[in-house]
């Protein structure tokens, strides 16, 4: 293959990735969709390479949700399998909100910017979610009938959603550690009641 060819193949594929990085670095800190010009302007671009490098806003956001999706998947922590049901929850509540600021952004601008899209990323994140959830309570939940598991599973999602984390985070003032402990209980009393 010819050099020049693969040269450009790699600036293009550099120019798109920065475009994408761009979109969700705003949408990281503000939990707002920025305007094309600011996202060309972040990304260091012209509108008009942005749209070369896209056929349009919704081409460049399927990219955006595409790499977001990955990002949330691959932030899941595994479900620990040993120990009591406090430190496995402990565990893996901690490792969640790690990064739950970032992505509670994210998910507040998918919530109120809501297109098919969006919402389609937003099941592939929920699917994995639940997986995680359901190895994560697997003990708790022997025994039950499949209409239980899942309303115990709906509440798991619930306190443990994005959106639940910005709620304790913005609304209720809670700083990331007590955040984190509500999230911790609320969990806890979901698979013990199980």
């Amino acid at each position: 293959m010819n050099t020049r060819l693969d040269g450009r193949n790699a600036r293009s594929e550099r120019t798109r990735r920065a475009i994408v990085d761009s979109l969700l670095e705003y949408v990281r800190a503000d939990g707002e969709l920025p305007t094309t010009e600011a996202i060309a302007a972040r990304a260091g671009v012209t509108q008009r390479t942005l749209f070369n490098n896209f056929d349009d806003i919704r081409s460049l956001f399927a990219a955006a949700i595409d790499k977001q999706v990955a990002r949330v998947i691959d932030s899941l922590p595994p479900a620990p399998a040993e120990g009591s049901l406090e430190n496995r929850v402990r565990s893996y509540v901690a490792d969640l909100c790690a990064s739950m600021d970032e992505v509670s952004a994210v998910r507040w601008v998918v919530l109120t910017y809501e297109t098919d899209d969006l919402r389609a990323g937003l099941e592939r994140v929920r699917s994995a979610t639940r997986a995680r959830l359901s190895e994560l309570l697997a003990t708790e939940m022997t025994g039950l009938d499949a209409s239980a598991r899942d309303e115990a599973l709906d509440a798991a999602e619930l306190v443990t959603d994005p959106i639940s984390w910005r709620l304790l985070r913005r609304q209720r003032g809670l700083g990331r550690a007590a955040a984190t402990r509500v999230m911790t209980r609320a969990l806890l009393a979901i698979a013990r009641s199980a």
